[in-house]
């Protein structure tokens, strides 16, 4: 068993487009920066990491995920990423405090493992820890018990949680999550022939304070990888000014006609208008294809899975995290869905934090339950996993 004096440590919550990291105990994290990486594979091969890094353009870089399908498919760069994070970020040595990883609900064994590995053998943290995402957001709005609903960039993970322990065989995951809808945003704007160029391909000429002319840079030598990462960069911006969820079925209601626009960075205007109603949509009513399900049939159907005793607790606590849940409209949207669905006497109450906290709501979580005294006994030291290895992860964590 680890033993220390403080309590808390550092907690991360590995995401498939963002890390947070920060301290047990705050409120929110103090790093938070991509989990794509940049990659320049010439001699010397050379990792860039972290927002700034990142978003300037540079010969022969490419921009690659750390994530595939929503797991995690390169383990040397996230070792590299969270390095970085702890380093540069915190300021912390890893060795010296334990840490808390906010895991996906859905992950696999073997993934955790390797992180455990990686922990303990590469970045030589004393003592680690894994919890459900799903638990940590129950648990950063004051509850045991909810239904969590994460709207993640891969997917909208939907987990039953009851007395803090998630109920893995009645969640699911929905499709709809922020890269699809990236995708479905960026395949109208081709569509309809509008060109996004990223602020580092344009030369602009000030005169008196005022945007005089703007010029297109052409950089031969820009690989078409950080090309796409720095467009889908935009048109995710584009997606969460403009996105807006209608109160009603647009089959029965037709969404209102006020502009909706927005100025790329060559002071190209989009005009979105109902787009910004149409393209969301398919979050509440789905696609038409297999993909899945709308989502309040996903949420509907979870609750279904749950015991007959504790459905009524979990629909009077739906727990709306992740970024995507600020979208407009949403919440009352998805109520009125679920509303619809559900008997009379189960009326679904919806919770949600201020959208500037929404996204962290899971490291939120781990952060409070990390800086419980009651929690300090749960740390696995390194010297335990080097003794019992996934047995004592698997028997402690949930």
């Amino acid at each position: 068993m680890y033993c220390s004096d403080e309590t808390g440590g550092i907690v991360v919550d590995i995401g498939s487009s963002s890390i947070k990291l920060g301290y047990g105990g705050e409120d929110v994290p103090k790093a938070v920066y991509p989990s794509s990486y940049g990659f320049n594979s010439q001699d010397p091969p050379t990792y860039y990491l972290g927002t700034q890094d990142l978003n300037t353009r540079r010969d022969q870089m490419d921009v690659f995920s750390s994530f595939m399908n929503g797991k995690i498919s390169n383990y040397d760069a996230i070792e590299k990423l969270l390095d970085y994070g702890i380093t540069a970020g915190l300021r912390y040595k890893a060795s010296e405090h334990p840490l808390l990883i906010v895991e996906d609900p859905f992950s696999f064994a073997e993934q955790r493992m390797k992180l455990a590995e990686l922990m303990f053998e590469k970045l030589g943290f004393p003592a680690i820890y894994f919890i459900k995402s799903s638990s940590c957001i129950g648990f950063s709005l004051g509850k045991t018990t909810c239904m969590s609903v994460d709207f993640g960039a891969s997917g909208i993970r939907v987990v039953p949680v009851y007395d803090g322990y998630p109920l893995m065989t009645a969640s699911a995951v929905s499709p709809y999550g922020g890269d699809y809808l990236n995708s479905l945003l960026f395949d109208k704007l081709s569509s309809q022939k509008i060109q996004v160029t990223p602020h580092c391909f344009l030369k602009k000429q000030i005169v008196e304070g005022v945007v005089a002319n703007i010029q297109r840079i052409d950089f031969p030598n820009t690989r078409a990888s950080f090309l796409k990462y720095a467009i889908m960069d935009i048109v995710r911006d584009m997606k969460e000014c403009c996105f807006h969820l209608a109160s009603k079925p647009i089959k029965q209601s037709p969404p209102p006609t006020t502009p909706i626009s927005y100025t790329l960075p060559d002071n190209q205007e989009v005009h979105l208008d109902q787009d910004a109603y149409y393209i969301p949509e398919v979050i509440m009513t789905g696609n038409g294809t297999d993909e899945g399900p709308p989502l309040p049939n996903t949420i509907y159907s979870c609750i279904q899975n749950c015991d007959v005793e504790i459905r009524k607790e979990l629909t009077s606590n739906i727990v709306l995290a992740g970024g995507g849940c600020c979208m407009k409209g949403l919440s009352a949207r998805l109520d009125s869905e679920l509303s619809s669905r559900l008997n009379a006497s189960f009326k679904p109450k919806l919770y949600s934090s201020e959208p500037i906290y929404s996204p962290f709501n899971a490291w939120t979580g781990g952060s409070i339950i990390s800086s419980l005294g009651s929690f300090q006994q749960m740390w696995i030291s390194k010297e335990e996993y080097k003794e019992k290895g996934r047995e004592i992860i698997s028997s402690r964590c949930n």
